[in-house]
């Protein structure tokens, strides 16, 4: 065998680099489930997008709570804070910043679905769906929880938010355990100028 010498530039070789880096991620995804790209698991993913009427309907009316809320306890005043992330495609709320309890909601649309997901301080996260909207209020109620350690444990699984006004509204959350509601809390929260 004779010794063939081949001269490259360090950009050619960095080029080749990148490009069988980005082969070999390519090659790995693509055996994973849920990362395959056949036609069942495209028909499986595909719920389709909302209208951008039902957006501004539905997702809308959570954009505009925007900004910082302030609910005044026996204990103190309490803060949760609104804000529009995504691109526009969702609102995160932070419930109690800064506190040892702070917990975040995510609100977004699935189809034409408004999906709220809480991200409970007991460590699960409840998913629910709006499933009634009676004038100012939306009516979320569970469809399903993850990291929910049996069925009987303890959840968030519904939550109804009331808009009362542009600086007043009202979350009423109910908890579950073993399967069966246990309690109500609500939070009147008004809008920090």
């Amino acid at each position: 065998m004779v010794p063939v010498s081949i001269q490259t530039s360090s950009s050619h070789v960095r080029h080749v680099f990148i490009g069988l880096a980005i082969l070999t991620v390519m090659a790995i995804f693509s055996g994973l489930p849920g990362c395959s790209s056949s036609d069942t698991m495209k028909s499986t993913l595909a719920r389709g997008a909302a209208s951008e009427a039902k957006k501004a309907e539905l997702l809308g009316a959570i954009k505009s709570l925007d900004g910082e809320w302030i609910q005044v306890t026996p204990d103190g005043p309490s803060k949760i804070i609104f804000k529009v992330s995504s691109a526009g495609s969702t609102v995160r709320e932070i419930m109690f910043p800064g506190m040892e309890h702070e917990m975040t909601n995510m609100y977004h649309m699935d189809g034409d679905a408004l999906i709220l997901t809480h991200y409970c301080a007991a460590g699960n996260q409840p998913r629910l769906k709006a499933t009634q909207f009676k004038g100012d209020s939306i009516h979320f109620t569970c469809d399903s929880v993850s990291n929910l350690a049996t069925n009987e444990s303890m959840y968030m699984g519904e939550m109804i938010l009331t808009i009362v006004n542009p600086n007043t509204i009202i979350e009423t959350w109910s908890h579950f355990d073993k399967g069966v509601k246990a309690g109500t809390m609500a939070f009147e929260l008004s809008r920090k100028n």
